[in-house]
């Protein structure tokens, strides 16, 4: 395994995660707390070894593999999709403090053949100029995760001109991947990955296990359909409380964009759904179309900026707020 940080060689054994690998020890990671509290969770080793096995097999990793990774070092995807993979499969591995405004020219420069980009990422950084001179033609596979998969991410990925684009489906307490499709959000009991079981629950809720585990994870996310084809509907606890009917954030910035906005951001703000938006965009229209969402604020703003980890919307100069 080779190892770059920032784009300078490093010695792999200055992260732990290294070590503690190549010692058999278990992973303990803390969980984000959308299935409640945020908890730690601690994998085996044997656990951990059979995931990173699968997504080799799966993803397609090999001796000659550029992995490119922004993930968070303490989240589970940094070792089950990057350092535990560069290990097993003895190839290079790029890891890269994320900035929006180099970002594009990283990509570019490494040409990696694995990156996983994150739906919050991609829905902010694609509706900039420098987007478009994005080159994946390099990567054997583009893998979407970590959230919901934004409406058309998938196929405008593909325009870049990557051999695969997937969505994957995982989580801490169960570690990713579980599934793999080439769609958004669908899956079937066929898109499993090899020694992973699946069930629904009579709640509706998608239940899933590696063989290596011994008790069942219930994700909380409802599904519709059965286990030959269904789709991922969301999140219960992130849902809307009350009386708020659960509206997908990238839902609501491409409708937003597509009438007329320059850019656009939805976020939850706890009972409310606050979109904003830079441009002249068609608010009766917009507001017609998500008129399932009862606690809707439309702010338009003179500009929008996120910080480096695209979680916390920076409003500038608020021009008009919506009645509610």
């Amino acid at each position: 395994m080779k190892l770059y940080i920032n784009g300078k060689n490093a010695d792999p054994f200055v992260l732990p995660d290294v070590k503690d690998w190549l010692h058999g020890k278990p992973l303990t990671v803390t969980t984000s707390g959308t299935t409640g509290h945020p908890k730690t969770v601690t994998h085996s080793h044997e656990v951990m070894h059979q995931v990173v096995k699968n997504n080799i097999r799966h993803l397609g990793h090999h001796k000659k593999s550029k992995l490119f990774s922004i993930l968070n070092p303490r989240g589970i995807g940094f070792q089950s999709l990057m350092v535990y993979i560069a290990l097993e499969a003895d190839c290079d591995l790029y890891m890269e403090e994320f900035n929006p405004h180099t970002y594009v020219d990283r990509l570019n420069a490494v040409k990696p053949t694995f990156t996983v980009m994150a739906p919050n990422l991609w829905s902010t950084l694609h509706k900039r100029e420098k987007w478009k001179s994005l080159d994946l033609s390099c990567c054997e596979t583009v893998l979407m995760g970590a959230d919901f998969t934004p409406t058309g991410a998938l196929d405008e990925l593909r325009e870049h001109g990557p051999d695969r684009v997937v969505n994957a489906y995982g989580s801490t307490e169960v570690p990713p991947c579980v599934m793999i499709s080439e769609n958004e959000n669908a899956y079937s009991v066929n898109n499993t990955l090899t020694n992973m079981q699946i069930k629904i629950s009579d709640r509706n809720t998608l239940m899933c296990k590696w063989d290596a585990q011994s008790e069942w994870w219930d994700s909380e996310d409802l599904v519709s359909g059965d286990l030959l084809k269904f789709k991922i509907k969301g999140r219960e606890r992130n849902m809307f409380k009350q009386d708020i009917v659960h509206v997908y954030p990238e839902e609501a910035e491409k409708l937003a964009c597509d009438y007329g906005a320059d850019i656009a951001l939805c976020r939850q703000s706890g009972n409310y759904a606050d979109l904003y938006f830079v441009g002249n965009m068609n608010k009766k229209i917009v507001r017609e179309r998500l008129s399932h969402v009862p606690r809707l604020r439309i702010r338009q703003v003179k500009k929008i900026e996120v910080d480096d980890n695209l979680r916390k919307v920076l409003r500038n100069q608020e021009l008009e707020i919506a009645n509610v």
